[in-house]
């Protein structure tokens, strides 16, 4: 008997080619299938009449041919004269129709489409129709006992062998349930019966509760999608805190003249947290801490404390920006705050030359560079750390999980992770997506931090904005100015940043 489990070669009809364009979809197993959700619906349960139908609507018609002509006009095409009831006529134009498939067409003939109505000179049209049947001729009926699901599809897999695949599975499933570990939830129904109702929904109500993400059977999966991912997390959590790193021995020398020598004094918050980060690096599990703070909240000198334990211990650390701008702010920080030590900062992006990309691999894999600042880059094949024991990530959640695990496998040993963000985080999201991490929050900004003053100008008195901002600029400060596009676009009423440029040329 076949099983959930086994791969998708074993369904009828699916062969090698099929196989690789179902797993660009991300089905690999027969299970997945089920797991491949329709992203609309169609109704082909009934007959429309086109006096109940609008523009715009896709519609099952059953009617009776009049009159066959072709046209020659610029695209040359068959026109089909349909009546459907009593005071319509419906106008099927095919551009796509085989010598065979014309032949297959007789007045008096009745026929069943299915297509979305247009209006032309005549009044209603369906532009070949995406499906039609000759009853007439014995073709099967297009009408369904359930809504027609649409899938998601790729080149070379089509709609109704993508259904007839989902019903062979459905059928299996019949004799080999999937394990529901969450039954009888709230009252929402089993696993079975809710995957059966998304994809054969039976009523409109149905399928609009469904599109609106509120029907049962979506809330089910959405509660074991959830409790999933949160068990995996745990999971992962378990096995990170099992293995063992090198732990960093504290001995604030290093910190202890950075902290004297800056022109600012630490909040409470910014002291709990680095004593919070301190005690992870002192222990044998590797540390995984989120650091979340709004901007301006002084993340970046935080991170410089953990950054300078890890150097005074002999190892290596890296910092991952997601950009190449953001990179260059933090590599112009640690220079400025380190610039009391003797500590060699390497930088690698992307957009480096040559000459200047292999001297910094060089330098990291020797274990000159002992702080080393860049963007994806710092991931690539060639690039070798000595001996890194300290990831900082700015911004993480612009980076993928298996894109922080390829930078952590370049150390020889399970390095330490802190992983930052601007971004406000509810502590119930914290808990669902990043409750593998620790968490240490920055919620006290600087005592000497000007308040926040956002006011909205019209557009009117642009003139006016830019002669304040010259003034500011003439001060030797600055000025973010932040656009919708980079250049115009038909697509968007928005200005561009190349269009507010040219007003300071």
């Amino acid at each position: 008997m076949s099983s959930l489990q086994d791969p998708i070669l074993s369904l009828h009809g699916v062969g090698s080619k099929s196989q690789a364009r179902l797993n660009q979809l991300g089905i690999f197993t027969l299970e997945d299938f089920l797991y491949h959700l329709p992203i609309r619906y169609q109704d082909k349960t009934r007959f429309h009449l086109l006096d109940n139908s609008k523009v715009a609507e896709e519609v099952l018609i059953e009617g009776e041919i009049l009159k066959i002509e072709e046209s020659f006009s610029t695209n040359k095409h068959l026109i089909v004269s349909l009546r459907n009831d009593s005071k319509h006529e419906l106008i099927l134009r095919f551009f796509h129709l085989s010598y065979y498939q014309k032949k297959q067409l007789s007045r008096g003939d009745i026929i069943q489409c299915f297509g979305e109505l247009k209006l032309g000179k005549y009044g209603f049209e369906m532009h070949h129709p995406s499906e039609y049947r000759n009853i007439t001729k014995g073709q099967k009926t297009l009408i369904s006992k359930s809504y027609t699901p649409i899938y998601p599809l790729t080149n070379g897999v089509y709609q109704n062998q993508m259904r007839e695949w989902i019903l062979e599975v459905f059928k299996i499933l019949k004799k080999d349930s999937l394990t529901d570990y969450q039954e009888n939830l709230f009252g929402l129904p089993n696993l079975d019966d809710a995957l059966e109702i998304i994809h054969q929904p039976e009523t409109v109500a149905d399928i609009e509760q469904i599109i609106q993400e509120i029907h049962p059977a979506i809330l089910k999966l959405k509660i074991d999608e959830l409790a999933a991912n949160h068990l995996g997390l745990r999971r992962i959590k378990e096995i990170r805190k099992s293995n063992l790193s090198k732990p960093i021995k504290i001995k604030n020398y290093l910190r202890s003249k950075l902290i004297s020598s800056l022109n600012f004094g630490l909040t409470k918050a910014q002291k709990r947290v680095i004593d919070e980060i301190l005690q992870d690096l002192s222990g044998s599990e590797p540390m995984f801490r989120l650091l979340q703070g709004d901007v301006g909240s002084g993340k970046t000198i935080v991170a410089v404390n953990a950054i300078l334990e890890v150097i005074e211990n002999g190892y290596q650390v890296a910092l991952m920006a997601p950009t190449e701008i953001l990179a260059i702010q933090h590599y112009q920080s640690l220079q400025k705050y380190l610039s009391p030590f003797d500590i060699n900062i390497g930088f690698l992006t992307g957009s480096q030359n040559r000459k200047e990309k292999d001297t910094e691999l060089d330098n990291i894999s020797s274990g000159k560079s002992q702080i080393i600042i860049g963007t994806h880059a710092l991931f690539q094949d060639v690039v070798n750390f000595k001996n890194l024991n300290l990831i900082v990530i700015d911004e993480q959640h612009k980076f993928g999980v298996h894109q922080r695990l390829e930078l952590a496998k370049k150390s020889k040993t399970i390095p330490h992770q802190l992983v930052m963000t601007a971004t406000p985080i509810p502590r119930s999201l914290t808990m669902s997506i990043y409750s593998d991490l620790d968490t240490s929050i920055i919620d006290e900004l600087p005592s000497n931090r000007k308040p926040i003053e956002t006011i909205a100008i019209s557009s009117d008195r642009k003139d006016e904005i830019i002669g304040k901002i010259e003034n500011v600029c003439r001060e030797g400060k600055q000025v973010y100015w932040v656009c919708t596009l980079i250049e115009e676009s038909d697509n968007f009423n928005a200005e561009s940043a190349i269009e507010s440029f040219s007003y300071f040329k």
